[in-house]
């Protein structure tokens, strides 16, 4: 069962390990996301290392702007109405 805080860390080669994403599940056991995530690109891997930042509503919907990001870099935007 997923409950509060998650990280997602990345071990690169040299076996160092970096926070690279996460956000919180709500404490009531649903495991519905909320607030702000950092979330992997469905290919992440070392050659592409894309994430998706924006936020979840109490209902565990994406809402606002999320935007793709590679590196510092600013790919694209989307935005969710709800």
């Amino acid at each position: 069962m997923k409950i509060g805080r998650w990280d997602i860390m990345f071990c690169d080669r040299f076996k160092n390990f970096q926070k690279i994403g996460g956000g919180q599940y709500d404490s009531n056991g649903n495991q519905k996301k909320i607030g702000k995530w950092i979330e992997l690109d469905k290919h992440f891997n070392n050659n592409h290392q894309a994430t998706h930042n924006g936020e979840y509503n109490l209902k565990g919907q994406k809402v606002g702007i999320w935007i793709e990001m590679i590196g510092d870099r600013k790919m694209k935007e989307r935005r969710y109405h709800n």
